[in-house]
C-alpha cells in the first residue's frame, strides 16, 4: 500500500484523500438529510395538530359566545369553524400512516359529528325556547295589565262606596278584595323575578319557586272569584285566572324547552371537551415521535461525524507519512549543506516519478552547481586580493597629491577672500556717502520749498495788511459819518429841549392844570440834556477811534513795506538752496559711477573667490573620494578574504 502510494504524484494523493473525504461526507449529509426530512415531516404532522386544537379552542369559543348571546352570527360562526375542523381533518388524514393517529383521527371525526348533531339540536331547542319565552312574557304583560285593571276596579268600588256612606262592613270587604289584588300583582312581580334568576343562573330552585308562585296566585284568584259578589268583579277575576292559567301553561312549556337546551348544553361541553382531549392526544403523540426522531437524527448526525472525523484523520496521517517522510530526506541534506561541513559532493537517492523524487534530482542538480560555481568564485578571489592590494597602494600616493593641492588652493583662497572684503569695505563707504548726499539734496529741496512757501505766506500778509489799511480808512470815513449824525442828535436835543421849556412856560400859565405837563416838559428837558452830554462822549469816542485808525493806517504801511524787503531775502535764500541741490546732484553723480566701479570689481572678486573656492571643493572632494576608494579598496580586501573562508567551509573534491 505504501509503495503504491509514494508512486503516486502528491496532487493524485491530495485529489484522492479529498475525494475519500468529500464521498464520507456526502454520504453523512444524505443520511443527515433523510433523517432531517423525517423531522420535518414530523414537525408538519405536528402543525396540523397543533391547527386542529387551535380550531376546536375556537369552535369552544363560538360556542359559548352563541350560548350566551344566541345571536344568528354566533350561529354561523360556530358551522363554519365546523367546516374548518372537518376540511383539516381531512387535509391531515392523508398525512399519517400510523395506524394509532389514524384511529385518533377517525375517532375526531366521529366526535366532530357527535358535536354537529348536538349543536344542531341546542340551536332548535334554542330557537323553541325563545318562541315560548316570547310568548310567556307577552302573557305576563297581559295578565299585569288585567291585575292593573281589576285592582282599578276595586278602587273604585271603594270610593263609591265611602262616597256613599255605605256600611263599614261593606267597605271592609271591598278593602280586602283590593288588598287581594295588590296581592295578586306581587305574586306576578314575585314570579317574574324568580324566572329571571332562573335563566340568569341556571336555578333549579328558582323554577320551584315560579310554580309555587304560579300555584298560590291561582288559589288566591279562584278565593277572589268565590268570594266576590259583584258581576263586574267576577268577571275581571276570571280574566284573570284565565291570564295566569295561559301564563303558568306558557312557562311549562319554556321550562320544557329551556331543560332540554340545558342538557343539550351539557352534551355539547361533553363532546366538545373529548373532541379537545382526543386533538391534545394526537399533538402529544406527534411531539413525541417528534422528540424521538430529533433524537434519531442527531445521533445518527454524530455518530456519522465521529466516524468522518476518525477516517478523514486516518487519511490525512497515511497522506503526511507518505510526503514528509522523503521530505525529511532532502531537509536534512540541505541542512548538512546550510549548517555542517558543507560537502557539496552528497547526492540524494531517486525513488519514483512523483514530485518528491524531481526534487531530490533538483537538490542533487543544485549541489553540483553550486560546487562549479564555489570552485570557480574561489580562483577568482584569490585575482581580486591582489588587485586590491595594487589599489590600495595607488590610492595612497593620490590622496598625498591631492592634500598638498588643497593646502595651495586655500592659500590662495584666504587671499581672495580678503581682497573682496576689501572691495565690499569701499562700496559700503561709497553707499554710505551716497546715503548722506541724497540726505542733504533732500533736506536741501525741503529748504527751497519751505522759502518758497515763506515767500508765498509773506506776500499773502502783505496782501492782508494792505486790506486791513483800506478796511480802517473806510472805518475813519464810516466815524465821520457818525459825528454828521451826531450834529444831526445834537440838533434835535437843542430843539426838544426848546420844546420843553416852551412847554414849562405854557403849564406855569396854566397853573393848578398845567402842574403835570410842567413835571413831564420838566423829564423831557433832564432826558434832552442827557442825549446832549451822551452824544459829546461819542464825538470823543469817534475822535479818538479816527486817531487810531491814522495810527493803525500807518503801521500797516510800515508792515507791508517790511514784508516786501522780507520776500526779497526769501527769493535769495531760496536761489542760495538750489544752488547747493545742484552742486549734490553733481557729487552724487560722480558717487554713483565710484560706487559701480567698486560693485564691478566686487563682482570680479567673488566670481574669482567662487571658482578658488569651486576648485578647493572639488579638490576636497577628490581626497574624499580617495579616502573612500581607499577605505573601499579595503573593504573589497577584507571580503575577498571572508569568500576566501566562506568557500573554504565547502567541500567540493
Amino acid at each position: 500500500m505504501t509503495m503504491l502510494l509514494q508512486s503516486l504524484k502528491i496532487r493524485s494523493l491530495l485529489v484522492l484523500g479529498f475525494s475519500f473525504t468529500l464521498v464520507i461526507t456526502l454520504v453523512i449529509a444524505i443520511v443527515g438529510g433523510v433523517a432531517l426530512q423525517s423531522v420535518v415531516d414530523r414537525v408538519d404532522k405536528a402543525d396540523d395538530a397543533n391547527r386542529i386544537i387551535k380550531q376546536v379552542l375556537a369552535l369552544r369559543l363560538a360556542e359559548k359566545n352563541f350560548v350566551l348571546a344566541g345571536k344568528t352570527e354566533q350561529q354561523q360562526e360556530v358551522v363554519h369553524t365546523l367546516a374548518l375542523i372537518q376540511s383539516q381533518l381531512d387535509e391531515t388524514s392523508g398525512q399519517f400512516t400510523d395506524s394509532e393517529n389514524l384511529d385518533q383521527l377517525t375517532e375526531l371525526n366521529n366526535n366532530i359529528a357527535l358535536y354537529r348533531r348536538a349543536f344542531t339540536a341546542l340551536t332548535l331547542a334554542d330557537t323553541n325556547a325563545k318562541l315560548k319565552r316570547t310568548e310567556m312574557e307577552q302573557l305576563a304583560q297581559q295578565l299585569e295589565q288585567d291585575l292593573n285593571k281589576f285592582r282599578a276596579l276595586q278602587k273604585k268600588q271603594v270610593q263609591q262606596l265611602l262616597a256613599s256612606g255605605a256600611d263599614i262592613s261593606a267597605v271592609t270587604d271591598e278593602l280586602n278584595e283590593a288588598d287581594n289584588a295588590n296581592r295578586l300583582i306581587k305574586y306576578l312581580l314575585d314570579t317574574r323575578r324568580d324566572e329571571k334568576n332562573m335563566l340568569l343562573g341556571n336555578n333549579e330552585v328558582a323554577a320551584k319557586q315560579v310554580r309555587a308562585g304560579l300555584s298560590d296566585a291561582s288559589q288566591l284568584a279562584d278565593s277572589i272569584l268565590q268570594n266576590t259578589e259583584r258581576q263586574d268583579s267576577k268577571q275581571v277575576v276570571q280574566q284573570v285566572i284565565e291570564g295566569w292559567q295561559r301564563y303558568a301553561n306558557a312557562f311549562n312549556a319554556f321550562y320544557q324547552y329551556y331543560s332540554e337546551r340545558q342538557q343539550l348544553d351539557r352534551q355539547l361541553t361533553d363532546s366538545a371537551r373529548t373532541l379537545v382531549d382526543t386533538a391534545e392526544a394526537l399533538r402529544a403523540d406527534q411531539r413525541n415521535e417528534l422528540d424521538r426522531d430529533t433524537g434519531f437524527s442527531y445521533q445518527l448526525l454524530l455518530l456519522g461525524g465521529t466516524a468522518a472525523l476518525v477516517i478523514s484523520a486516518l487519511v490525512a496521517w497515511l497522506l503526511i507519512r507518505v510526503i514528509t517522510k522523503p521530505l525529511k530526506h532532502v531537509y536534512k541534506a540541505m541542512l548538512d549543506v546550510a549548517q555542517g561541513e558543507g560537502d557539496l559532493t552528497r547526492r540524494l537517492p531517486v525513488k519514483g516519478k512523483n514530485e518528491l523524487a524531481l526534487l531530490a534530482g533538483a537538490f542533487n542538480e543544485f549541489a553540483e552547481k553550486m560546487r562549479s560555481a564555489i570552485e570557480t568564485v574561489a580562483g577568482k578571489v584569490m585575482q581580486l586580493s591582489s588587485a586590491s592590494e595594487e589599489l590600495s597602494v595607488t590610492s595612497d600616493q593620490s590622496s598625498e597629491a591631492i592634500q598638498q593641492q588643497r593646502l595651495q588652493t586655500d592659500s590662495l583662497a584666504a587671499a581672495m577672500e580678503q581682497m573682496a572684503a576689501t572691495t565690499m569695505e569701499v562700496a559700503r563707504n561709497i553707499a554710505s556717502s551716497n546715503v548722506m548726499a541724497e540726505e542733504a539734496k533732500q533736506q536741501a529741496d525741503a529748504g527751497t520749498e519751505i522759502v518758497s512757501n515763506s515767500v508765498q505766506q509773506v506776500h499773502n500778509v502783505a496782501l492782508q495788511i494792505t486790506q486791513a489799511a483800506e478796511i480802517v480808512k473806510q472805518l475813519a470815513t464810516q466815524a465821520q459819518g457818525v459825528s454828521s449824525v451826531l450834529d444831526v442828535i445834537n440838533s434835535l436835543a437843542d430843539q426838544t429841549n426848546l420844546l420843553a421849556l416852551n412847554a414849562a412856560i405854557e403849564a406855569a400859565r396854566a397853573g393848578e392844570n398845567g402842574r403835570g405837563f410842567a413835571v413831564v416838559a420838566s423829564e423831557v428837558r433832564v432826558l434832552a440834556g442827557k442825549t446832549q452830554s451822551s452824544a459829546a462822549e461819542i464825538r470823543d469816542m469817534i475822535e479818538q477811534l479816527e486817531q487810531s485808525a491814522k495810527q493803525s493806517v500807518e503801521v500797516m504801511q510800515n508792515c507791508a513795506n517790511g514784508t516786501g524787503q522780507a520776500t526779497t531775502l526769501s527769493q535769495q535764500s531760496g536761489q542760495a538752496l538750489s544752488s547747493i541741490s545742484d552742486s549734490i546732484n553733481d557729487m552724487l553723480d560722480v558717487s554713483t559711477q565710484i560706487a559701480s566701479a567698486a560693485e564691478q570689481q566686487r563682482a570680479t572678486t567673488e566670481d574669482m573667490n567662487r571658482n578658488t573656492q569651486m576648485i578647493r571643493d572639488l579638490a576636497t572632494q577628490n581626497a574624499d573620494a580617495i579616502k573612500q576608494t581607499s577605505a573601499t579598496t579595503r573593504e573589497l580586501a577584507g571580503m575577498a578574504e571572508e569568500l576566501q573562508v566562506m568557500t573554504g567551509q565547502f567541500r567540493i573534491n
